[in-house]
């Protein structure tokens, strides 16, 4: 669907996607104007809805791009040293926070895209988002050492607590910063994340924090 803006070179492709980023990050899905991306890209809204066909399409495009540009290069980072699920798990939350150093426009637009509740973009979103999530949980799973565990503990639940504990600390961030119309302070929602995961895998893991001698 989306060949002929693929063979654009890259400076024009920078510049049509930043301008759309840019748009829907300030404005959601509804209130985003295309004129205004078309002005900033310094192009035709014929050519950049020959390009998508229409806003959602765009948009469509966009959320791939963003979660596919943040999980190569978050995965990317990922060392198979580590077989801890907690410490792997941090090790994402560090590289998180380097990532938003580097791409500041990409998690502006998945920010205000997780919060967005435009039925017609939702749905999409939701599905892409769940087949991405088995993705990077097969990832973070390969090598895993489920011996650091406490005996007893049944480890597909722990480790799913783990993981709703994390990704909810987010959830609640995010909803919290739009409320009070704050910005949100990625640094210290990565930071925090850390400490909950510490205590967890104090409450999860053996004393010994399941080191074998």
């Amino acid at each position: 669907m989306y060949t002929n803006f693929e063979k654009l070179d890259e400076s024009k492709k920078e510049r049509i996607l930043n301008a759309a980023l840019a748009e829907f990050a300030r404005n959601g899905y509804r209130k985003a104007s295309t004129n205004e991306i078309v002005k900033e890209a310094g192009i035709s809204k014929g050519i950049l809805f020959h390009y998508f066909k229409d806003k959602l399409n765009l948009y469509r495009y966009l959320y791939d791009y963003a979660i596919r540009t943040l999980m190569n290069d978050l995965y990317g980072k990922l060392t198979s040293d580590s077989s801890d699920f907690i410490e792997r798990i941090m090790e994402i939350t560090r590289a998180k926070g380097q990532m938003v150093l580097k791409h500041p426009e990409l998690f502006r637009f998945i920010e205000t895209a997780y919060l967005d509740d435009a039925d017609e973009a939702r749905s999409y979103m939701d599905e892409r988002t769940a087949l991405l999530l088995k993705e990077g949980q097969e990832k973070m799973l390969r090598g895993i050492d489920m011996s650091k565990f406490k005996d007893g503990i049944d480890i597909p639940m722990a480790m799913q607590i783990i993981t709703w504990t994390f990704d909810g600390y987010g959830r609640t961030a995010f909803t919290k910063a739009k409320a009070e119309g704050a910005d949100i302070d990625y640094q210290k929602i990565f930071r925090e994340s850390e400490e909950y995961l510490k205590l967890l895998k104090k409450m999860l893991y053996k004393d010994d924090g399941g080191n074998r001698q």
